[in-house]
């Protein structure tokens, strides 16, 4: 998955001012050091969320979020899916299908104006 320059200044940012952090530690870590734990990051998100009184969100919701953004943005289906880590392009249609703008052809008045001048 790509992130946008802005998001790798950040991250570069927080390595920088993070004591003795060496290029192959992970930039976000648990108290003392070590790997955080999946299930500890979305109880701390969890407890975050409910401390900032939003709606009731999952790590997950936000990867659908995200998704939704994208699409709402314009960003090609088939880009969203790679992003997504998607194995194909039908995983993502089936999540995301309803989501999807339809295909519109600006060339399509073009096309039916040439048949209809050439009838009789």
């Amino acid at each position: 998955m790509t992130i946008a320059q802005r998001t790798v200044d950040v991250l570069d940012q927080r390595r920088a001012e993070a004591a003795n952090l060496s290029v192959d530690q992970p930039v976000f870590e648990k108290r003392g050091g070590g790997e955080l734990n999946p299930e500890s990051l979305s109880n701390t998100f969890r407890r975050l969320v409910e401390y900032a009184s939003v709606s009731p969100i999952t790590i997950a919701g936000l990867r659908h979020t995200h998704a939704a953004l994208l699409f709402r943005a314009g960003v090609s289906p088939l880009a969203i899916s790679k992003r997504l880590g998607h194995s194909t392009f039908a995983t993502t249609q089936n999540m995301y299908g309803h989501l999807i703008p339809p295909l519109r052809d600006p060339h399509l008045e073009l096309f039916e104006e040439s048949i209809l001048e050439t009838q009789p």
